[in-house]
């Protein structure tokens, strides 16, 4: 099903600041400030081997960096994501955790610790987790697409429409809306948020947006996506079935109030 693109760069690598020299002391041996000088470097060949996806490397050498200074919150940070990323996922929430604790109001590790846990199906967890992750910055849109994503998960489809306006426009928090609710199976309620959408879509495109412009073909684009996916759904059998079954209801109940 066409869907616009909700998990943009979903756990995106942080630059540490390069420094190279002293590594051929034991690190534990050197003065601090050599010692802190030390494991930035080695933080900058970890993150690289992690860029290179060479993971089971990146996740020695984070864990060399983190048993040397257990306070250091950006090799915790980076811990969870490469476990996580080599399906070790209780490992990866145990580092998450501790990573929180070193730095309760970072929002990206919080914004990573919450998807982590939605991937997991944790939904009641990572909810509170990119609540929190929100509020320390509300102008996140990954962290509001991921918060809203978590809300929809979980029926909650109003709130995540909601945290969807602050950055999209109707027509597009319409459009994830339905996708959410098909991702929950809801195929009927879908059908009425694309079209919902596509009534939106229109509308902005006769009044609105000056043909040309890059909010013009956003617009059309959105427009083909939400066209196919409403055929898509209105050729489904079961939602036929579905709609069938709903219209004999109603006719069933329109004849005994006319009785």
């Amino acid at each position: 099903m066409k869907r616009c693109s909700i998990w943009a760069a979903v756990l995106s690598a942080s630059v540490a600041v390069p420094f190279a020299g002293c590594s051929h002391m034991p690190t534990a041996m050197l003065p601090s400030s050599a010692r802190e000088k030390v494991l930035d470097s080695k933080m900058v060949v970890a993150q690289d081997l992690e860029n290179k996806k060479e993971l089971e490397k990146a996740k020695k050498a984070y864990e060399t960096i983190y048993k040397a200074d257990p306070k250091r919150a950006l090799a915790c940070h980076r811990l969870a994501i490469v476990s996580y990323r080599l399906g070790e996922h209780e490992e990866a929430l145990k580092y998450f955790s501790k990573a929180q604790e070193l730095t309760p109001e970072n929002a990206e590790l919080l914004s990573d610790y919450g998807y982590a846990l939605y991937k997991m199906k944790k939904y009641k967890q990572a909810e509170e987790v990119l609540t929190k992750s929100v509020g320390f910055d509300p102008k996140s849109e990954r962290a509001i697409t991921r918060l809203a994503t978590v809300l929809g998960m979980q029926g909650k489809m109003q709130e995540s429409y909601t945290q969807l306006c602050k950055f999209s426009s109707p027509a597009e928090a319409h459009e994830i809306v339905a996708h959410l609710h098909s991702e929950r199976g809801e195929k009927q309620q879908a059908l009425n948020r694309y079209q919902q959408a596509l009534a939106i879509s229109k509308i902005e495109t006769s009044r609105d947006l000056k043909p040309g412009s890059k909010a013009y073909e956003q617009n059309e684009q959105l427009l083909k996506r939400v066209e196919q996916n409403i055929a898509q759904l209105s050729s489904d059998p079961t939602l036929k079935s579905t709609q069938s079954d709903m219209k004999m209801v109603n006719h069933s109940q329109q004849k005994k109030q006319e009785s």
